[in-house]
C-alpha cells in the first residue's frame, strides 16, 4: 500500500511553529514543505533545522502554493485576528491559540 504524505504549511515560527516542524518531519504520513512568519529569519532557522523548502512572509503567498494541501496556523492568540481564514480555505488543518 503506498502511503500519500500530507504537505504541510506552517503558519507561525515560534515556540509552536518549531514544535509542529519537528513533528512534521518525523511523521510518516507528513511532509512540511513551506513555513511562514513575518520573520524572515526565524522562520529560515527553522525551514533549516527541518528541511522545509519553501519560506513565506505573507500568508496570502503560502495560501497560493498548489503544493501544500494543509496549513497549520499557530500563531499567538493575540495575532490570530490579524489573519483572514477564508483566504486559506481548505488548507486549514486546525488552529492552536491560546492553549485551545
Amino acid at each position: 500500500m503506498e502511503i500519500k504524505q500530507i504537505r504541510m504549511g506552517i503558519v507561525g515560527a515560534g515556540t509552536w511553529g518549531r514544535t509542529h516542524a519537528s513533528i512534521y518531519a518525523e511523521h510518516l504520513f507528513a511532509d512540511p514543505v513551506a513555513i511562514c512568519d513575518m520573520n524572515e529569519a526565524r522562520a529560515r532557522e527553522i525551514a533549516d533545522e527541518f528541511g522545509i523548502r519553501k519560506v513565506y512572509t505573507d500568508y496570502h503567498d503560502m495560501a497560493a502554493d498548489e503544493e501544500i494541501d494543509a496549513v497549520a496556523i499557530v500563531t499567538p492568540f493575540t495575532e490570530d485576528g490579524k489573519i483572514n481564514y477564508p483566504v486559506l480555505k481548505d488548507l486549514i488543518e486546525f488552529q492552536l491559540a491560546n492553549g485551545t
